[in-house]
């Protein structure tokens, strides 16, 4: 599912598929940079949005962007809360 909603989100082709998959491992050796590629690519990365579903907090809002739903897109591509750090 997680492959169809990036494809869906960002026309990705299905041939770059593999790339994308083997890519967490071919650009670090480091173990927690890898698991949070992998997390990201298969989004599962604990976003209000998703901590909002599991009824674990009560809005599914940014903390920064207080009229957006934070997502894993917005969370580490549109957030302006993060931008200073990206």
């Amino acid at each position: 599912t997680a492959v169809n909603k990036w494809a869906h989100e960002f026309n990705i082709d299905d041939k770059d598929w593999p790339l994308i998959f083997r890519l967490p491992y071919v650009a670090t050796r480091d173990t927690y940079l890898q698991s949070l590629q992998y997390k990201f690519i298969h989004r599962i990365i604990p976003c209000n949005y998703w901590l909002h579903k599991q009824t674990v907090i009560s809005t599914p809002h940014c903390n920064s962007c207080p009229d957006i739903i934070d997502d894993i897109v917005h969370h580490f591509v549109e957030c302006r809360g993060l931008n200073n750090f990206w």
